[in-house]
């Protein structure tokens, strides 16, 4: 039977690309290739880069040949895995998943006990392409004792998703290495989501951060399935637990989990009081009703937890709940509501503020100067400067940085004096009030601070008058610059 004049193009094609492999010069293009097709002289071409050109060219070369996706490339890039270049070497594992040629798998496979992280990362990605195909390759590196091989192994096995792997990548659960157990919880959520939720949890409430990092973020990645076994934890006996859940629940902002955590607001614990809270304040409105509603428990922790929620969901439909708590019988109801009512802002809660930045309570009045100044009513001003006098240095600190949220001028006075206070923090706040109020007239006095003891009080110093930014200001800036 005679040849085809396609059938011949194509047995030249191969004997060249023979003589480019044995070539220790580039390619180049003959007369008579113009018979070849456009993507087999591109193939040519970049065979010949790939063998003999720089290490950019090389590379630039890996990546057209894994674009072509022409099999025939397939043994030049398996060699090209030897390259002494990284860019080389990464480059040739990309090109050969994109090939998808299966004769790479076991190549690739051994990439996955590399020394390189990077190099480990681009064989996993590689391998993707072959899916179920690399299973059985990869499987037998679950059993390495190198942390770091197992690790890239059982990552590579959960991306993959194969239902075979789900047992063997189970019994990494319990690996010694944290990095690997975490690696295998989060395989198994694309396989077997109630096992890898629970381990998760478990591993979230780790004290290295990292782990504790890596887990919530896979919990998150699973979504939905995973609340069940996070409204559980919210009870868990270990109160580690218990606070990662309701951290969990308040970053998932999803509508089931308001009553568990409304119960969480009686926890025991006051850091899982106050996640609870929090996951509360995420939700926002949608749990605006369950939390005001948990405030006619006669328990005052869970008083104090629902009104703390209630700040940090920011919805004026509290402040008339709230503002009568301002002369509640205990001290830390009182505290609590000052502060929520600062964190909804809202004017109607000024006048109550007001009265109850003269009480007696030093803790009080704190409170309320700080919800004054994040209300920022001008109302407030003159009541805020009366208590810069305050015997308690925490009152003052908070009345001169909410004068400064305020940024009236009838203060400027009372904060100029406040740079003579013997309370650093004091100091510290009345510069960074006077630059935000930006009287001109204040330009010298704040200047004379820079020879304050304080570092940061000297820094505010500079930020003042850069804030304030008159000619004046700019010059005593130059000339401390100058200076040095």
């Amino acid at each position: 039977m005679l040849l085809t004049k396609r059938k011949i193009l194509k047995c030249s094609l191969i004997i060249v690309l023979s003589v480019v492999a044995l070539s220790p010069t580039s390619y180049a293009l003959t007369p008579g290739d113009e018979e070849l097709s456009p993507e087999e002289r591109a193939l040519l071409k970049y065979i010949g880069m790939l063998q003999t050109g720089t290490e950019i060219e090389r590379r630039e070369a890996c990546y057209q040949l894994g674009k072509i996706g022409d099999t025939q490339a397939v043994e030049y890039l398996l060699k090209a895995l030897n390259d002494d270049t990284f860019s080389v070497h990464r480059a040739a594992i990309t090109a050969l998943g994109e090939i998808g040629d299966t004769r790479a798998v076991e190549p690739l496979v051994e990439k996955l006990c590399s020394h390189d992280v990077w190099i480990r990362k681009a064989a996993i990605d590689a391998l993707l392409q072959f899916g179920s195909e690399a299973v059985n390759s990869i499987l037998p590196l679950l059993s390495s004792e190198s942390p770091g091989v197992r690790e890239s192994a059982v990552t590579t096995l959960g991306l993959i998703g194969d239902p075979q792997t789900t047992e063997a990548i189970k019994a990494l659960l319990q690996d010694p290495d944290t990095q690997v157990s975490l690696a295998a919880s989060s395989a198994l959520a694309h396989l077997d989501q109630s096992s890898a939720v629970s381990s998760l949890i478990e591993k979230s409430a780790s004290s290295d951060f990292f782990v504790q990092t890596q887990a919530k973020q896979a919990i998150l990645e699973i979504g939905s399935p995973a609340l069940p076994a996070l409204i559980a934890g919210l009870e868990s006996d270990n109160v580690e637990i218990r606070r990662s859940c309701a951290d969990i629940l308040g970053l998932m902002k999803d509508e089931e989990a308001i009553l568990p955590l409304i119960k969480a607001l009686s926890d025991s614990d006051e850091v899982t009081r106050r996640m609870a809270a929090v996951a509360l304040g995420a939700i926002g409105e949608p749990a605006l009703t369950s939390v005001i509603s948990a405030m006619v428990e006669e328990d005052l922790i869970t008083m104090i937890s629902a009104v703390n929620a209630l700040g940090l969901i920011g919805s004026d439909v509290a402040t008339p709940i709230l503002i009568p708590l301002l002369d509640a019988e205990t001290t830390s109801l009182r505290v609590a509501a000052a502060t929520a009512l600062g964190k909804i802002g809202d004017p109607e809660a000024v006048e109550g503020l007001l009265e109850a930045l003269k009480s007696k309570e030093n803790e009080l009045r704190e409170a309320s100067a700080i919800a004054l100044g994040e209300i920022g009513d001008p109302s407030a001003v003159e009541g805020l400067i009366e208590k810069m006098n305050d015997r308690f240095e925490n009152v003052r600190r908070a009345c001169a940085y909410a004068l400064g949220q305020l940024g009236s001028q009838t203060a400027t006075e009372v904060l100029l004096t406040a740079l003579k206070d013997q309370d650093v923090v004091v100091r510290q706040n009345a510069v960074w009030a006077l630059g935000e109020i930006g009287d001109p007239s204040t330009v010298r006095p704040i200047a004379m601070m820079i020879e304050d003891d304080d570092e940061i009080t000297r820094a505010r110093v500079w930020d003042a008058l850069e804030k304030i930014g008159t000619s004046e200001a700019q010059e005593i800036l130059a000339e401390w610059e100058e200076k040095g």
